[in-house]
């Protein structure tokens, strides 16, 4: 897992409420743009692109991670659900 890939699952792991925790990043041109966490029924990557102008997405590149634990390390880079891979397109 790379750079931006660890900061999504550090933001993922923010989550607290709930047992989905899914990060998100949105990055372009090696500039992160947009970085969030699920929040009840608004998903990470929702949230991560709400927060950007919909012309600044064009040609970005969006990571999303969800914990997945092995000897108690977080580790998982994750595929986004079908809705969001709709939004994402």
């Amino acid at each position: 897992m790379g750079k931006f890939g660890k900061i999504a699952l550090k933001k993922a792991m923010e989550y607290t409420l709930g047992r989905h925790r899914v990060g998100c990043v949105v990055l372009k041109g090696g500039k992160i743009l947009s970085v969030e966490h699920n929040l009840y029924t608004k998903h990470a990557e929702e949230r991560a692109t709400n927060k950007v102008w919909r012309s600044e997405l064009v040609g970005a590149t969006v990571y999303v991670a969800r914990p997945l634990y092995t000897e108690e390390v977080p580790i998982g880079l994750a595929k986004p659900c079908e809705d969001c891979e709709k939004l994402l397109r």
